[in-house]
């Protein structure tokens, strides 16, 4: 029995590379199923160019997370204790994920959500 687990954040994290262990998955040893007819399914469904309107662009995920975390409904504390009961740990604000990562997947995933540190004062002006 084969068995390929895949969480959907995996899609998230590196499409290219998710799909590129299902195809892996499901060919497995298969002769009718090339490295040429692999490489043809990975140029289609490359995200190489993605759509900045589509539902998953960067912005629109931005944007959903900021209406979450300035709405204060109780909806979003059940949603986050749901997904700590399955063990999923909140890695920066809006990105869980049930694995640890490494420090370069986070700076990649989650350097633009952390918060900004404000400001520093202006020197006074001598007397």
């Amino acid at each position: 029995r084969r068995v390929l687990r895949l969480g959907l954040e995996a899609f998230t994290d590196d499409w290219e590379g998710t799909l590129a262990r299902v195809w892996d998955f499901l060919a497995d040893s298969s002769e009718m199923y090339t490295e040429d007819l692999r490489d043809q399914f990975l140029d289609l469904a490359s995200m190489a160019t993605p759509d900045p309107e589509h539902v998953t662009a960067r912005h629109s995920k931005e944007v959903a997370r900021q209406i979450i975390a300035e709405s204060g409904a109780a909806v979003w504390d059940k949603v986050r204790a749901a997904r700590a009961s399955i063990g999923y740990r909140e890695l920066c604000p809006g990105v869980w994920r049930r694995e640890a990562k490494t420090d370069q997947w986070l700076d990649k995933h989650c350097e633009s959500l952390w918060p900004s540190p404000p400001p520093l004062p202006s020197p006074s002006p001598p007397p």
